[in-house]
């Protein structure tokens, strides 16, 4: 587990600890306390159970199922919600974009693996060879390629655009009006 996914945890379990005692201090049903201590266990039970599902389906190590059989490590330079829960569209074509990623494999005691990072999910260092998947977005429709950070931005830019031009239209509906 890295630092930031135990940062994280241990946020999640002081939220979860201060509302149980919140909860027990306040045990009436009526009381407006009980409600809010409720409320917030819920959500951040919800939180782990969100985080704990992009962990596993986001950090994978597993075996090829093409039958090369080399185990392999996601990379994401992004947060994982973005990638997955919002819909990305080509700038090039407008098709739906899908996670593409380029991999390269490196061995445990060869010169460059002090450039990667072997660690598993449980802190288990892995020894041998290992593949290293760099995700990125990928237009089926054209082959369009963009790394997530680049497309953020990218799709930031085109919001403002956006912004723009409807300030625009609606000034210029004033003066028309007017």
């Amino acid at each position: 587990m890295s630092n930031t996914a135990a940062v994280i945890l241990v946020c999640f379990a002081a939220i979860i600890a201060v509302s149980l005692f919140i909860y027990m201090i306040y045990g009436h049903k009526e009381s407006s306390m009980y409600k809010v201590a409720k409320t917030i266990l819920i959500a951040a039970v919800a939180l782990i159970v969100v985080y704990v599902i992009c962990t596993f389906a986001l950090v994978q190590h597993g075996q090829e199922p093409n039958g090369k059989g080399i185990p392999y490590k996601v990379l994401y330079d992004d947060d994982p919600l973005y990638v997955h829960l919002v819909k990305h569209h080509c700038p090039q074509c407008g098709s739906r974009l899908t996670i593409g990623y380029d991999g390269i494999i490196v061995h445990s005691a060869s010169p460059e693996a002090k450039n990667y990072d072997f660690s598993t999910a449980n802190d288990v260092s892995f020894k041998g060879n290992l593949e290293f998947r760099k995700c990125h977005f990928a237009c089926p429709n054209c082959g369009f390629a963009i790394p997530f950070p680049e497309m953020r931005k990218l799709e930031r830019e085109q919001k403002k655009l956006e912004k723009e031009q409807k300030k625009l239209e609606k000034s210029e509906n004033r003066d028309d009006d007017g």
